[in-house]
């Protein structure tokens, strides 16, 4: 995706960074994840699988929320909340899914930066 994209590219070091978005099962993904140093995730069933695994996460949350959902079981998660006044909405379905890209990959940039200096 493109957010994957632009977030590879603002890490400077796309050698330590592979974007797997939508090219792995589940099984071959939670073996990845297992290996993972830091998960980036928004409320999907792989975050749930970084939780689980105990790695240190970034998770996004925009039409779910995540005192409702999690991420539970990690002891270092990082959750970035959408700005937007419909966040939370618990909507499976939108038709313009801004709470989302009201999240932007500067933002999950500088956790990851804070993140990365502590692990």
């Amino acid at each position: 995706t493109a957010k994957g994209e632009k977030i590879t590219e603002l890490t400077g070091k796309p050698a330590q960074l592979i974007n797997l978005i939508g090219q792995t099962s589940l099984r071959e993904l939670a073996a990845l994840i297992k290996g993972c140093k830091l998960f980036i995730s928004a409320d999907t069933g792989p975050l749930h699988f970084a939780a689980a695994l105990k790695k240190p996460l970034i998770a996004m949350y925009g039409p779910t929320k995540a005192d409702r959902t999690g991420p539970y079981g990690s002891d270092d998660a990082t959750v970035i909340l959408s700005t937007a006044a419909c966040a939370g909405c618990l909507k499976k379905e939108c038709d313009d899914w801004h709470c989302m890209s009201d999240i932007t990959p500067e933002m999950v940039y500088a956790v990851y930066i804070e993140k990365s200096r502590r692990l």
